[in-house]
């Protein structure tokens, strides 16, 4: 018999979670979506209004106008036509990269290289014997 039980881990708090990741203590993760073609114009609806503790805060589309589109039917906060803007936004805490297939290397490359946590659903290669890298 044990004399001493083992106590329970105590529940995580803000202070514990902000030591793990600057992100765990925020009240609202702001999410850039590159990418607002047909299934990115689905997932900025999804983020504004589906996600909880997150906000769609910006868009980016080499297409300007479908950018602010999205931004202004999802109510983001802003509209880029070139990702890297949207990447060198230090208010942008995580990346949900939308592009076609084809680009994903370059952005998730380039969002990985900014510090960005990244959200790509699909695979990063166009076919099953080109290699990534």
């Amino acid at each position: 018999m044990i004399a001493n039980p083992p106590s329970s881990p105590a529940a995580p708090t803000a202070a514990s979670a902000a030591k793990r990741s600057p992100l765990a203590a925020k009240a609202k993760l702001n999410i850039g979506l590159v990418g607002a073609g047909r299934m990115g114009i689905a997932y900025a609806r999804y983020l504004a209004n589906r996600v909880p503790g997150s906000t769609l805060y910006a868009v980016s589309d080499v297409r300007l106008a479908a950018a602010e589109a999205a931004r202004d039917e999802c109510g983001a906060a802003k509209a880029y036509a070139d990702f890297n803007d949207l990447l060198n936004d230090k208010a942008v805490d995580a990346v949900v990269v939308m592009t076609p297939t084809k680009l994903h290397k370059e952005v998730v490359l380039a969002a990985a290289g900014a510090g960005k946590p990244i959200f790509c659903e699909n695979r990063f290669r166009s076919d099953s014997t080109t290699p990534w890298l």
